[in-house]
């Protein structure tokens, strides 16, 4: 059974429409035809597309799958050495084929579970990813952000920064936060449709 989104409670659904701005289903349940969920090849992101696919089928709404190319930790990295540009080329090729790679076992996973996915890769070149993910968004008129999150508080947080906490604070559209099952103690099903 897909883990449910299901607004509940007596008036929690007027509130999120207007909130929202969003069209409510038959169902009483908020309509997110087009949600953009961030990939980087980690668990906890996977995690976030697990429950971003499994929405997508629920709500038979387009899934765009983006990953960003974030050159900073390597450019920073090049600022204290000599590199020759060929170095740089072979790390931004690298960091280009990883991505397409992800993005290939994200369609997998997509299709064993019967879904078609719209994958995109894009860079953040001395811009944060959070930056890329709106503009991906906005360009994409994506309804729902879908990221995975270690739930990180306190110093961790604040040492490491958070992609997911600026999407969140500058997001015109609903982002929904997945933490890992390592974290949140929960997996999520997403091996087929509940059956009614």
């Amino acid at each position: 059974m897909h883990p449910r989104l299901a607004l509940t409670g007596i008036n929690a659904v007027a509130i999120a429409q207007r909130m929202l701005d969003q069209p409510i289903g038959a169902r009483g349940w908020v309509v997110f035809e087009r949600i953009l969920v961030a990939v980087d090849g980690s668990e906890t992101a996977l995690h976030g597309f697990a429950v971003a696919m499994a929405l997508a089928l629920e709500r038979r709404a387009a899934l765009d799958v983006l990953y960003v190319v974030d050159e900073t930790p390597v450019l920073q990295w090049l600022a204290n050495t000599y590199a020759q540009p060929e170095l740089l080329q072979r790390l931004e090729t690298g960091l280009r084929a990883m991505g397409k790679k992800i993005l290939a076992d994200c369609e997998t996973r997509a299709a064993r579970a019967g879904l078609r996915i719209h994958p995109i890769i894009d860079e953040a070149v001395g811009e944060p990813v959070a930056s890329v993910i709106l503009k991906t968004a906005a360009g994409q008129h994506s309804q729902l952000i879908v990221l995975g999150t270690h739930g990180r508080r306190g110093l961790a947080r604040l040492t490491m920064g958070s992609d997911a906490e600026s999407v969140v604070r500058q997001s015109i559209v609903p982002v929904l936060l997945v933490r890992h099952a390592a974290t949140s103690g929960t997996e999520p099903d997403t091996a087929g449709a509940s059956k009614r």
